[in-house]
């Protein structure tokens, strides 16, 4: 199943991130469902904030000689693709648009993928530039 220990411990590293992160959301979404009537409202809320981290952490990742992010990395695999990927969900964003969508909510619907999209851009900036300081 795995070619060496390197392979079998990124595997172990992404999933101890993935587990936590899935927890982690599934509790936050209750949470903010428990309080707002808005049905989208923690799946924004949780991308947004996936998205913030996510440029936090890029902030403090060692670049390659090509200028991109060294993805090998333990912690790249841990926080970024485990925790992070697992934390924020784009499969959920999407059903929460088809929803609306298929209830004619156009406004809602423009509303949550400009939040969503820009947002998610303004957040990692945001993210990215306070790290740097």
């Amino acid at each position: 199943m795995f070619e060496s220990i390197a392979t079998f411990q990124s595997f172990c590293l992404v999933g101890i991130g993935a587990i936590t992160g899935s927890w982690i959301r599934m509790r936050l979404a209750n949470l903010i469902a428990s309080i707002s009537s808005i049905k989208y409202l923690g799946t924004v809320i949780i991308n947004l904030f996936s998205a913030f981290c996510l440029g936090l952490v890029f902030a403090f990742l060692p670049f390659s000689d090509n200028s991109s992010v060294n993805k090998t990395t333990p912690i790249f695999l841990l926080i970024c693709v485990g925790f992070l990927g697992s934390l924020s969900t784009f499969s959920t964003f999407v059903l929460d648009l088809l929803n609306l969508l298929l209830k004619s909510h156009w406004r809602q619907s423009l509303f949550l993928v400009l939040l969503s999209v820009l947002g998610g851009l303004f957040a990692v900036a945001l993210g990215l530039v306070l790290g740097s300081l």
